[in-house]
């Protein structure tokens, strides 16, 4: 398995936000497209479906041991995390506001 990579947002397009991200998967229905905070220093587990994690402020840690790798993200940048157990470490300065995206399942798109 590949270390995903890390890439920054090209500004050209506007600034990171959620409307921006969510125009960028279509059709909409296909897509969740979901906005979380989490405060400064918090650590905790999470399992996470494949998926896109677009930072729009803070730092980030993603841990997963599964395939021995660490993905560091910070405010404008994004990448693609595998599914899997992750254990997640927010930076300790100030707080993480970051969007998630992942592709559902067929059978819950709209007709």
């Amino acid at each position: 398995m590949d270390m995903p990579r890390v890439e920054r947002w090209d500004f050209g397009k506007g600034l990171m936000t959620l409307d921006k991200i969510r125009e960028m998967f279509t059709p909409a229905g296909h897509f969740r497209v979901s906005r979380s905070e989490y405060p400064a220093g918090a650590e905790f587990s999470e399992a996470c479906r494949e998926g896109a994690c677009y930072v729009l402020q803070g730092k980030i840690t993603y841990r997963l041991e599964k395939f021995n790798f660490e993905v560091l993200l910070s405010a404008g940048e994004f990448a693609n995390l595998p599914s899997g157990s992750y254990w997640v470490s927010i930076g300790k300065n100030e707080a993480v506001s970051l969007v998630r995206v992942w592709e559902l399942p067929a059978e819950f798109w709209p007709n």
